[in-house]
């Protein structure tokens, strides 16, 4: 009995260090590398109506034509964050590949120092808050990476878990 009461309680302790480890990363990452705000680049302001490609283009705007016409309705329709939400898109980008960068890291180092870890529950707690730190990383990054890039992440997550197994329960 008492025995199934300590691999319960391994258990318990793995997964609430996987939990914890993996919201005391992402959290740090926010602090650290805070994640771009939309507001920073396009600010809050009334709607306006531009009325002609012109106008609209000068306000930082892109105009697209409407096809086919309304009546009455002008020749297109303006776009007015068009430019400023260019801008934040690409800071987004950018921030997207820091943390993938770093989830990566952060994950393949969890799962090397599984390996080195004596008590099992800290060990698997580490590894699986580092696999899951990694997914989230990738997952996050998934639209801007190419589908070979895409392959080759999971591959070489799906390798570093075959060699952990063989060093963790190889024999």
């Amino acid at each position: 009995m008492a025995k199934n009461q300590s691999k319960i309680a391994q258990i318990i302790l793995c997964v609430g260090i996987l939990v914890v480890f993996v919201t005391f990363v992402m959290y740090g990452l926010e602090v650290f590398v805070p994640s771009p705000d939309y507001h920073d680049f396009c600010e809050e302001k009334p709607f306006k109506e531009f009325l002609s490609k012109e106008e609209c283009e000068q306000k930082g705007g892109a105009w697209s034509p409407n096809y086919p016409k309304p009546i009455d309705a002008p020749l297109g329709y303006c776009d007015a964050d068009y430019t400023c939400r260019k801008l934040f898109e690409k800071a987004n980008q950018q921030n997207q590949r820091i943390i993938l960068i770093i989830t990566s890291i952060i994950g393949v180092l969890s799962l090397i120092s599984g390996v080195f870890l004596k008590v099992p529950s800290v060990a698997y707690g580490i590894m699986s808050g580092g696999i899951v730190v990694f997914v989230i990383g990738v997952i996050r990054a998934w639209s801007l990476l190419s589908k070979y890039v895409q392959f080759a992440l999971f591959g070489v997550l799906l390798a570093l878990l075959i060699w952990f197994s063989y060093k963790k329960f190889g024999k």
